[in-house]
């Protein structure tokens, strides 16, 4: 990842914009990472690999009736004792 300063990537946007398709580009503000500029295919990868997060009382009921109609893989039997 390459660091630049903001000042130096307003003055050198082009360079930066280029270089952003290949590596990430950290913008730092008064010596802290402040941004980071990336490729914005590679911004679309990582998004989709985002998962959401849902606390159990936030589940629909169609969704608790299909957790509950899961079958566990045979490969995951073998932990059923781990909390013993």
């Amino acid at each position: 990842m390459i660091t630049v300063s903001g000042a130096e990537f307003t003055k050198s946007f082009g360079k930066y914009r280029t270089l952003a398709h290949k590596q990430p580009v950290s913008v730092t503000s008064y010596g802290k990472e402040d941004l980071v500029v990336l490729d914005a295919e590679e911004f679309k990868r990582l998004k989709a690999r985002d998962q959401e997060a849902l606390f159990a009382w936030d589940l629909k009921a169609n969704d608790i009736d299909a957790l509950g109609r899961d079958d566990i893989p045979e490969a995951a039997k073998k932990l059923d004792n781990e909390m013993e």
